[in-house]
């Protein structure tokens, strides 16, 4: 009886909700910012951030040597069993780093509890692969500082398909840079934002989700630590005109210092808390696990295009969808030979051929299964550029194939695909992320779809 109740009242509304679910999850990926937001915390009870003894002074900090000794330098901890270790990676592009490695080198060789030995590895930041240690790997930090003048650091925390590190170490280096009155900004990966420690949380939230889809356009050999199971912090500085600065130098040397001895008394890798979120600041975060629902109801809104169509035109499922793919490859080819007007020709080409296809489920299942992956494949591209797909699409609802309707779906669907490309400056063509696969294989299309269906419900007017 309940099951015939409810499948009566799915097959009564269904069909109609599609709107208001796509309202519901826009506002839901929305307000999580203001109605859900969770203090940053450390998770990890072995760590005491005010209790690690720093050992490097300023008179230390003003003997700074520039001189690379040795491409990998272990620093041997006096109650190591040589089973466990620290990845330290230098960029030997920057003097400022190599300087402060050495420093850290110096003070680490002094201490005389490490539980842990500590790799040091001068790389050049465009080595493709970075070695690894033998030994089980607690974490890794990446010494990217191009200057020991500025008290602003940058903390990249995103790497292949927006990974994270485990939440911990993100946190500890925060309570450490702060401890030494240095300032963190954790959205440097995005080439396109200026270094601020004031934004406002909105702000801070739509770029961190920009951040976390742009930052793995620009691949670094270190983003391939997560997927092997290493959390990874990169720390750099806000560039400066200057480079050294003993007060600054010293402050930023003791925060190294006292990062890697905390990860030395760990008991084991970095593990209780999460490893994916998104900041609203250094102190703030939202956890995606609130947030994923919002792309549960945006592909809930697609299901329910898809119904109304369902109960149009039947069970419409075509093979024929999946040149639909080759719209992307096809404005690729057109804009290496012909520039930009090759691109918008084809663009054209492909709109009139799609506009003789029917009316059909295919192309919308696919989205809304795609959709569904995201939460899996990377969650910050289901939330951004998701939403944006969920709005091109629900103009396909059969209450809305007519042409005034359809006229204002395909601005939308056009205007959705301007804002990620020019606007957030989400690279289209990138076939090596989530991301650019997404906006290439799906967003592009969606455009060219309801366009195809707006020229599709005028020609038999005309």
């Amino acid at each position: 009886m309940f099951r015939k109740r409810v499948a009566s009242v799915v097959k009564k509304y269904a069909s109609n909700i599609a709107p208001f679910l796509l309202l519901a999850g826009v506002l839901l990926i929305v307000a999580i910012p203001a109605v859900k937001p969770r203090r940053n915390f450390i998770d990890e009870s072995a760590v005491n951030v005010d209790g690690i003894p720093v050992l490097i002074t300023s008179s230390d900090a003003s003997h700074h040597d520039a001189t690379i000794h040795q491409y990998h330098r272990i620093v041997h901890g006096q109650r190591s069993v040589g089973s466990e270790s620290i990845a330290v990676y230098v960029n030997t592009v920057e003097n400022s780093s190599i300087i402060l490695a050495n420093f850290l080198i110096r003070s680490l060789q002094r201490k005389n509890n490490m539980a842990c030995e500590t790799h040091f590895y001068f790389v050049n930041g465009s080595t493709l692969h970075w070695p690894i240690p033998n030994s089980f790997v607690r974490a890794a930090l990446f010494i990217n500082v191009s200057s020991l003048k500025t008290r602003n650091l940058c903390f990249s925390v995103y790497g292949k398909n927006g990974m994270q590190p485990n939440q911990d170490l993100f946190n500890v280096a925060v309570a450490m840079a702060r401890e030494w009155n240095l300032n963190v900004d954790i959205l440097c990966q995005n080439p396109h934002i200026p270094y601020s420690v004031t934004r406002s949380k909105y702000e801070h939230y739509l770029a961190a989700l920009q951040t976390a889809v742009i930052a793995p356009q620009n691949p670094q050999p270190w983003h391939f630590f997560r997927p092997s199971g290493i959390s990874m912090l990169a720390i750099g500085t806000e560039k400066s005109d200057g480079l050294y600065e003993l007060s600054v130098a010293h402050h930023i040397a003791a925060m190294h210092e006292q990062l890697i001895g905390t990860l030395s008394y760990l008991d084991e890798r970095f593990h209780h808390s999460t490893s994916v979120w998104v900041p609203l600041s250094v102190t703030e975060y939202v956890e995606y696990d609130i947030a994923q629902f919002g792309i549960i109801l945006l592909v809930a809104s697609l299901l329910s295009v898809g119904y109304s169509i369902y109960e149009l035109e039947g069970l419409c499922l075509s093979p024929r969808v999946v040149l639909i793919f080759l719209a992307p490859i096809l404005a690729s080819g057109a804009n290496k030979f012909f520039g930009v007007w090759g691109s918008f020709v084809c663009s054209i080409f492909l709109t009139i051929a799609w506009s003789v296809c029917a009316w059909e489920l295919s192309w919308l299942t696919i989205n809304a299964v795609m959709l569904c992956l995201l939460i899996i494949l990377q969650p910050a591209t289901g939330l951004l550029v998701g939403s944006g797909v969920a709005v091109q699409l629900v103009f396909l609802h059969v209450k809305c194939q007519k042409p005034p309707f359809l006229f204002l779906g395909t601005f939308f669907a056009w205007a959705v695909l301007y804002y990620f490309i020019v606007m957030l400056k989400i690279r289209h063509d990138d076939m090596n992320t989530i991301g650019g696969i997404y906006l290439s294989f799906f967003v592009y299309p969606n455009a060219l779809w309801v366009t195809s269906r707006l020229i599709r419900s005028v020609l038999p007017t005309m």
